[in-house]
């Protein structure tokens, strides 16, 4: 197969990934404006155990496990590896932002305003957190199809 080919496997493996968790994304953004503006009166949210812990978890480190070896891939593959980071400490960062608010007590007279945005974006951002990372490790997949183009 030659190099060709191969660009052409990788470009459309990743439009595949990118349409595929794209639409897996407003699914879940879907169920999860449902859950808070539905009329089934639930929220939808419980607790997590391991294995859910497990489940948000493992993607993230067999991503950056692909991510070390297309960082070098130059230059899509640089690029790709810090949208991955940035992508990736986001999401996570809002969450511990919401944690550390809460523990400070901010929250004694109620959410509006800001803390409104922060919680809705802790939420946005925790209900894309699967399909985000399942579309940056078949990214990085797709472009281990192509071969390594050599330092300048």
């Amino acid at each position: 197969m030659n190099t060709v080919e191969r660009n052409q496997i990788a470009l459309a493996a990743t439009g595949i990934a990118a349409v595929a968790c794209s639409a897996w994304g407003i699914v879940k953004l879907v169920d999860l404006f449902t859950a808070f503006f539905g009329n089934h009166g639930g929220s939808g949210l419980g607790t997590a155990g391991a294995p859910e812990t497990f489940e948000y978890l493992a993607p993230v480190f067999f991503t950056a496990v692909l991510s070390t070896y297309v960082r070098d891939r130059r230059p899509y593959g640089r690029v790709l590896h810090r949208a991955f980071v940035l992508a990736t400490l986001v999401p996570i960062g809002l969450v511990f932002l919401v944690i550390a608010v809460g523990v400070a007590g901010s929250f004694a007279h109620g959410v509006n305003g800001v803390w409104m945005l922060l919680f809705a974006s802790a939420f946005i951002a925790s209900a894309l957190w699967l399909p985000m990372q399942t579309f940056f490790a078949l990214a990085f997949l797709s472009l281990l199809i192509v071969p390594r183009v050599p330092a300048a």
